[in-house]
């Protein structure tokens, strides 16, 4: 039967976005081949608490790149529904949600009092 791990990392800045690829690569090596893993890179979705930011794109996809040359199949998750809080790690978020919410509200209401 063939062995197959999948393993997520959430990327966030400054934290662990300039995390050194090849640590995790060899610490993975000793779990599996390379080849019989599958990294998925997941990038953060903001919540409420502002202590955490997404990495740069940038940072992303140079981490994906130094796994790839270990010989690691490695993607990179696509965020959607942010904008709604409806993302991976959003949903439990409540009052990013009611202040989103709050914010579109106002924008509204700014742009019918527009005196054109």
């Amino acid at each position: 039967m063939p062995f197959f791990l999948l393993t997520d990392d959430c990327v966030l800045r400054r934290v662990n976005d300039s995390y050194d690829a090849d640590i995790l690569a060899e610490y993975l090596a000793r779990i599996a081949p390379p080849s019989r893993l599958h990294v998925n890179i997941v990038p953060y979705n903001p919540q409420s608490d502002p202590s955490f930011q997404r990495p740069d794109m940038v940072v992303v996809k140079s981490f994906e790149g130094a796994l790839m040359r270990h010989g690691l199949f490695v993607k990179i998750r696509k965020t959607q529904g942010d904008d709604k809080m409806a993302a991976c790690g959003q949903l439990g978020s409540i009052n990013l949600r009611k202040g989103l919410r709050k914010g579109k509200r106002e924008a509204r209401r700014a742009e019918e009092n527009l005196d054109w």
